[in-house]
């Protein structure tokens, strides 16, 4: 959740630099600051989480909502070093909440992901999909001969 929150953060400054034209990276520090920050707020209390989630995701939406139409096709630069528009970022959000919502266990599963994220994910992760198992375990999975390999984490 503590992750969440500060997604929330990285995108209000995202979206406010976009508004004044001003290319920045997602993350100040980048990723070992976000790490940093993660990590300092995971021992809160359910509460304090879920306060701090409430008050970041209500400024994101005021920021997204007030912001300039000239504003969504400024660049900034995401924590993996990607040039994205305001419009890629609220997106990419998007998917950071619907996947640290299934990490939460809580019940809220990939049947209930929005199908467009399915789409855009498929569509991302098929390709490097042999380079995160051996192939021919992959392809025998694949056609049905075998189990699901392990795969090597995402990203």
């Amino acid at each position: 959740m503590t992750h969440i929150a500060r997604n929330a953060d990285s995108v209000v400054r995202r979206l406010e630099a976009s508004a004044r034209g001003e290319h920045i990276d997602q993350y100040v520090g980048g990723q070992e600051a976000r790490a940093k920050e993660i990590d300092s707020g995971a021992g809160r209390t359910f509460g304090a989480l879920r306060d701090d989630v409430t008050v970041t995701c209500a400024l994101l939406e005021s920021t997204a909502a007030s912001l300039p139409p000239h504003a969504w096709g400024f660049h900034t630069t995401s924590v993996s070093g990607q040039s994205q528009d305001a419009l890629t970022v609220l997106i990419r959000r998007q998917r950071e909440v619907v996947l640290h919502h299934t990490d939460l266990g809580i019940g809220f599963e990939p049947a209930s992901w929005p199908l467009d994220l399915v789409d855009e994910l498929m569509a991302e992760m098929l390709p490097a999909l042999a380079t995160r198992t051996d192939p021919a375990s992959l392809v025998g999975w694949m056609t049905g001969r075998c189990g699901a390999p392990e795969l090597s984490r995402w990203l």
